[in-house]
């Protein structure tokens, strides 16, 4: 096998997995809507921030301040929104310590009286305090500390979001994969027996490129239902040449447990294809669209037809 053949073998299989990835990609954003996981992820972040905060600065009152509910798709949305600025945190936490009374007050002492009545056992006592000392009665200082806080808090709330939609997106991986029967290992032996599958999904792949080179990555049919968009890249595939899809001619069951019993090696290189495509969706459509990019300009740079370029001193030395 040539190193030509090698890459387009490679560049095939990455064309695949960018296919899939679309699809998976999408369900993920359709049921991360549904679910609303985004508002419910930042509910949870900010409730944590207010735990055991007292009256003054609760849950409740946060969500229900105008400066939120203004960042809501829908009025009076109860879940929040599915994100807030550190500057819109920190303008609604200190707007909630702020009292109407005592107005010959200054702001910023009227805000460490309103801390000192929340209880003791409070975390966010304790770090308003603390941020109080440190910014040596400057509520500019003060605002910013709360931001910086705020900022830290949100990035491990969407670590935790990373980590469940990353459970969700393997999952969704594995089922399309199945359903597709995209089996890695037998795409990849029909890829090095098939010169002109693998110019098939070069093609298709330059082709891909062109029209995603303005955008920077590929973009997902929305107006298309997810099975639609599924069949479509099936059928796509496998007209091809690429083998995917199932033989439902007899019963599914009797031919597997028969496989099972008879060929269990066959049961198992299935397996290992499948895993091995699941993994490779579950990565995403972003990194197979930016691998397919390097992996064609190696190919581009390259030599043509496998041909090793001769070196034009070289051949004048030798003459």
């Amino acid at each position: 096998m040539t190193g030509l053949q090698a890459l387009d073998i490679g560049i095939g299989l990455i064309f695949i997995y960018l296919s899939l990835s679309l699809v998976c990609t999408a369900v993920n954003e359709l049921f991360a809507g549904i679910m609303n996981w985004r508002a419910k992820n930042l509910a949870v972040g900010i409730t944590n921030l207010l735990a055991d905060s007292g009256q003054r600065t609760s849950k409740d009152k946060f969500f229900n301040h105008p400066l939120i509910q203004s960042l809501c798709r829908h009025k009076n949305n109860k879940q929040g929104p599915s994100y807030i600025p550190p500057t819109t945190f920190s303008l609604v936490l200190l707007d909630l310590l702020r009292t109407d009374e005592n107005n010959n007050v200054s702001p910023l002492n009227e805000i460490q009286s309103a801390i000192e009545t929340i209880g003791m056992e409070s975390g966010l006592k304790k770090t308003l305090l603390l941020f109080l000392e440190e910014t040596d009665g400057d509520l500019e200082k003060f605002r910013g500390k709360i931001e910086k806080w705020y900022d830290d808090v949100m990035n491990r709330v969407s670590g935790w979001y990373k980590r469940k939609l990353q459970l969700f997106t393997l999952s969704t991986a594995i089922v399309i994969t199945v359903f597709t029967n995209a089996d890695t290992i037998r795409i990849a032996k029909s890829l090095a027996n098939d010169p002109s599958l693998r110019q098939a999904l070069v093609t298709e792949a330059e082709v891909l490129i062109k029209e995603q080179q303005k955008d920077g990555s590929p973009k997902n049919t929305k107006e298309q239902g997810i099975s639609q968009q599924l069949a479509d890249a099936q059928n796509k595939l496998t007209k091809l040449g690429v083998p995917l899809g199932w033989n439902y001619e007899g019963s599914i069951f009797a031919r597997a447990f028969n496989l099972l019993k008879n060929e269990p090696n066959k049961v198992f290189n299935k397996l290992i294809g499948w895993l091995i495509t699941a993994f490779a969706v579950s990565l995403g459509a972003p990194f197979w669209f930016d691998m397919l990019n390097k992996i064609m300009h190696i190919r581009s740079s390259g030599p043509e037809d496998g041909k090793v370029k001769k070196d034009p001193k070289s051949s004048q030395a030798g003459g």
